[in-house]
């Protein structure tokens, strides 16, 4: 089963750079500042929940996409 159209392939393209892990830590480094929970809104596919793992008690994802919800329907809250 493929979950991308090829709209959303090529959008995958364009923005593959988001999913850099020096990027990953950088965000880290500046959200953990600011608190010990995170909800990540528009978190797409979830890249970025290895990074909190490790640096916050409580993360959360949410994100419109109908991927998004399939792929995390027991894990995450999903709009």
């Amino acid at each position: 089963m493929n979950l991308f159209s090829k709209e959303r392939a090529e959008k995958y393209e364009n923005y593959s750079w988001l999913c850099d892990a020096n990027l990953g830590d950088w965000i880290v480094k500046i959200l953990e500042a600011y608190g010990e929970s995170i909800l990540d809104v528009g978190c797409g596919n979830g890249f970025m929940f290895d990074y909190y793992k490790g640096h916050f008690n409580t993360s959360g994802g949410i994100d419109p996409d109908i991927t998004f919800s399939e792929q995390n329907k027991k894990t995450w809250l999903a709009i």
